[in-house]
């Protein structure tokens, strides 16, 4: 016997469905995390992210932090290498500063 589910979509109740079908539905968005979902068996409905393996969520690298880029006077690496490292801001702002 196949896992038939059923989710909640506004007011309705939708179902009954196979699990891939299921699958292929919060992958598409239309069932989120916060969609309550049920089959048979389960005492309640639940939050479909609560379901492991049903909503995968990809997170994407973290972007850099986005600082000024120096001018080439400001940094020797820039210049020398032709290329730009977030850390050469901090040096050139610490070789700006009055502090030093």
């Amino acid at each position: 016997m196949t896992k038939e589910w059923y989710f909640q979509e506004g007011d309705k109740r939708i179902g009954p469905i196979a699990a891939a079908a299921l699958k292929k539905l919060a992958e598409s968005g239309r069932i989120t995390p916060e969609t309550l979902v049920w089959r048979n068996g389960t005492p309640e409905w639940v939050k479909a992210g609560t379901i492991r393996g049903l909503i995968t969520t990809s997170i994407p690298p973290a972007a850099p932090p986005q600082l000024d880029s120096p001018s080439r006077e400001d940094t020797d690496e820039a210049t020398l290498y032709d290329v730009w490292h977030p850390i050469d801001a901090l040096v050139a702002a610490a070789r700006r500063s009055t502090i030093w």
